[in-house]
């Protein structure tokens, strides 16, 4: 090669080698950059999404259902002269359950929503002080469980007194109304009708499948399998917020 043209391109060389070093440079840099950026928003999500849980609120473990579902229905019976006592229990309306028991039943009430279904809670955690007063009106183990021998599984916050509505929240057919203290309520009755029985067993196949047991005496009960690893809890519905 002419030595005059070699001195004279060299200089050119030079700058086109030093400007593919500075571009991939900078494409170094950018990349970082954005890659520090997402790793910070995703950390900021999680903290936030963190504080947000901690936030709501809990007592001795027990949880509000309407921090985390609204869309299951509250009907607590004993907030209400509708019940078998025929007198207001509950000095407020407050539905509480233990947050292990809680999840379970949303994951149900979920598929039950796929069907057109959602889930009404008719009682929850019960203080143990209600169980006394309710043991002193019917001594039946069938239907009420004594406060002197295991305590009932809704003193735990870890049972439910459930039926369906429908996606007007009419309530569906089932084998009786709620607190039927006779044979009929129990899930081998020979009176129900052909759909209760198959709304029964719907309820029925849901729940056991995500954790819960029921008792063959009240078709509306379940246990959260886990029940017997909670405490009884003793707690005043009036000092609820």
């Amino acid at each position: 090669m002419n030595l005059s043209l070699l001195k004279r391109y060299v200089p050119v060389l030079f700058v086109v080698i030093c400007g593919v070093f500075v571009g991939i440079y900078l494409s170094f840099i950018y990349d970082n950059q954005n890659a520090s950026a997402t790793i910070i928003k995703v950390r900021s999500f999680s903290l936030k999404q963190h504080t947000s849980l901690n936030s709501k609120a809990s007592y001795n473990g027990l949880v509000h259902v309407i921090d985390y579902d609204t869309s299951i229905v509250i009907d607590l019976r004993y907030a209400t002269d509708n019940n078998f006592t025929k007198k207001k229990v509950y000095p407020k309306d407050i539905c509480l359950l233990q947050k292990g028991t809680l999840d379970k039943l949303i994951a149900a009430n979920n598929e039950f929503k796929t069907l057109g279904y959602r889930i009404k809670i008719w009682d929850a955690y019960r203080p143990p002080e209600v169980q006394q007063y309710f043991w002193s009106i019917v001594h039946d183990t069938r239907f009420i469980a004594s406060p002197y021998a295991n305590w009932s599984r809704h003193n735990r916050g870890a049972a439910v007194d459930i039926t369906l509505v429908d996606e007007n929240g009419k309530e569906i057919e089932m084998p009786t109304g709620f607190d039927e203290f006779s044979t009929t309520a129990y899930r081998n009755s020979t009176s129900m009708s052909i759909n209760a029985r198959n709304n029964m067993n719907l309820l029925t196949s849901i729940m056991e499948k995500h954790g819960f047991d029921p008792i063959q005496t009240e078709w509306w009960h379940y246990d959260d399998k886990n029940a017997d690893n909670y405490p009884v809890v003793n707690l005043s519905l009036s000092d609820i917020q």
